[in-house]
């Protein structure tokens, strides 16, 4: 039998808290208008310019937001980002994110919603190698691995397969890896199993969406942007996913210039093995277009009730709390 989980520490800062009570009683502004009637937002991204975005870059890139009435302001992320801060504090207006993160900055009092479904699943895998492959969770008992120590779900896993495993803390380099046989790491599976493949090794991907720890990732506003301009928020939801099945069944040659224009390390090449991915493994759409965006309540249910079990949110409540989220309206 598993064992109970063990409490787990955020994976949100805890001076969200702080930012909230400091600007609870603000209200909402305007939306501003550009010299051209367009309604100026801002998009807040939680890394670099690359394809799982593609969305925003597509819709930029191809003028959809136009098209929408909207002059939309892209503003890439990195190491440090902290996008849910910066949403808080009304420095932009939306920022993507996963569906776990969103659920439990919710249960903490932040007022943010989920609005719209960009990635069906989040690309967190187990990466190994074919010498000594992952095939199963179970067969991580007793691995080391080099994960962001405090990630939740590691206690997950732990919790659900009765396993116990060594963590090393992430150092974001590949060389452990590429030096060892038998190490194992996580990892983006649109990112470093083409690194190191191209480095000569053969990796084995294990996606964690197959273990039940299965987030969304999507667009996410402040409370007030939702009710204060809701017609706002779902112009941009829509643009968004116009522009996914634009870059996925389409031509997908505006986004990735866009990308490779704000991120010169993104080569055609790479890309091109990103968007790739994102098909093969269905992660923005399922076989077709008119699934972009859509979402199984069940399954959010079921995410905040494993949050829940967790201790890692005090209480359950029903997900429409917190996911307000327009469905696409893709053709």
């Amino acid at each position: 039998m598993a064992r109970l989980f063990r409490n787990s520490q955020p994976t949100l800062i805890a001076t969200l808290l702080l930012a909230f009570f400091c600007l609870i009683s603000c209200s909402s502004p305007e939306p501003e208008k550009a010299d051209n009637d367009l309604i100026s937002i801002t998009m807040q991204t939680d890394w670099l310019a690359q394809p799982e975005y593609a969305g925003f870059y597509q819709a930029k890139a191809a003028g959809i937001y136009e098209k929408y009435g909207l002059d939309v302001t892209i503003v890439e992320g990195g190491p440090n980002a902290d996008p849910m801060k910066r949403l808080i504090l009304k420095r932009c207006d939306f920022v993507n994110a996963r569906s776990d993160d969103v659920i439990v900055a919710f249960a903490r009092g932040m007022p943010v919603q989920f609005v719209g479904v960009t990635l069906q699943h989040n690309p967190l895998a187990i990466l190994s190698h074919a010498e000594n492959p992952i095939t199963e969770f179970g067969q991580l008992d007793g691995k080391r691995i080099m994960v962001n120590v405090a990630a939740p779900w590691i206690d997950y896993l732990e919790g659900k397969y009765d396993i116990q495993v060594v963590r090393m803390p992430h150092n974001f380099g590949l060389s452990h890896y590429l030096n060892d046989k038998e190490f194992v790491m996580q990892c983006f599976l649109t990112n470093e199993p083409y690194q190191v493949r191209k480095l000569g090794a053969d990796p084995i991907v294990l996606p964690m969406w197959k273990s039940g720890w299965d987030a969304y990732r999507g667009i996410v506003v402040h409370s007030d942007s939702l009710q204060d301009r809701p017609e706002v928020v779902e112009k941009f939801v829509n643009a968004t996913h116009e522009a996914w099945q634009s870059y996925l069944f389409g031509d997908p040659s505006p986004a990735h210039e866009l990308i490779q224009n704000r991120n010169p390390k993104m080569t055609d090449d790479f890309m091109n093995y990103i968007r790739i991915q994102l098909i093969k493994n269905h992660m923005v759409a399922m076989e077709t277009a008119n699934s972009i965006g859509k979402f199984d309540p069940a399954r959010l249910q079921e995410q905040i009730q494993i949050l829940s079990d967790m201790k890692i949110i005090e209480k359950k409540f029903d997900y429409s709390e917190v996911f307000t989220i327009f469905a696409s309206s893709t053709p």
